[in-house]
């Protein structure tokens, strides 16, 4: 009742993800004309100085958040372990949360046990930034249900601004899967699908060892995101109504 009465009563609409702007149009069709998609984007300023990067000794994923069903980090941990059963091969997860070390530890104990977890604990945000930055992959993770469906987490397109390959896992067919292809920032894979993303661990860290290129960001894509662009666009909605 009060989504209706809100939606009745605007001037306008503003999206911050596409398929919640389909599906609001759908619900409520008197806004189509007044229904406008504005993503959520990144600060310029918050990456000045951040550039500075050495080369790692072991493949170090990113990894900066919380976790939960939602955003379930054990398809990723679990072939990080497999990985390293089957192949010798060490894969760390620097990993920025507020999730407390002990938790981590109990259900985790083989990253701890084999160096192949780096935790950081709760950063501030600038300090979580110059994290991903010191890593080789930027991990995204987002849950294959109904739940997740249109979402687009914020540090996405701080992700798309560093620069660093993004290894996307949640659905093939998403929107954000799309924002990644369109930007060439990344690979999207199945996230219950456990033996493509070993696969694509696999095909990420010989790219690094080779060091080979693994991506070619489309940095003009990536710029749209910018929050001085988006705030142009936020601008003109208001001129119009002012």
């Amino acid at each position: 009742r009060i989504e209706k009465k809100v939606f009745r009563d605007v001037d306008y609409v503003n999206n911050v993800s596409e398929i919640w702007k389909q599906k609001y149009e759908t619900f409520y069709p008197e806004i189509n004309s007044k229904s406008s998609l504005i993503h959520n984007g990144y600060d310029e300023d918050d990456f000045i100085g951040l550039e500075i990067k050495k080369r790692n000794t072991i493949f170090t994923i990113c990894y900066n958040g919380t976790f939960s069903r939602v955003v379930p980090i054990e398809p990723l941990i679990s072939a990080i372990i497999e990985i390293h059963q089957r192949h010798n091969i060490p894969i760390c997860l620097s990993i920025a949360t507020p999730t407390k070390k002990e938790k981590l530890l109990s259900r985790y104990n083989y990253l701890f046990q084999n160096n192949l977890i780096d935790y950081k604990g709760f950063l501030p945000h600038r300090e979580s930034l110059k994290n991903v930055y010191q890593s080789d992959i930027s991990a995204l993770i987002l849950n294959d249900s109904k739940v997740t469906e249109g979402m687009l987490p914020a540090k996405t397109f701080e992700y798309l601004r560093v620069g660093n390959p993004i290894l996307l896992l949640h659905r093939k067919e998403s929107f954000l899967a799309k924002i990644i292809e369109k930007t060439k920032t990344g690979i999207t894979v199945n996230i219950k699908n456990q033996d493509e993303i070993i696969r694509s661990l696999l095909m990420l860290y010989e790219k690094w060892r080779q060091n080979e290129q693994i991506h070619h960001p489309d940095w003009d894509e990536i710029k749209k995101y910018e929050r001085k662009h988006l705030t142009k666009q936020l601008a003109d909605i208001f001129n119009k109504f002012t």
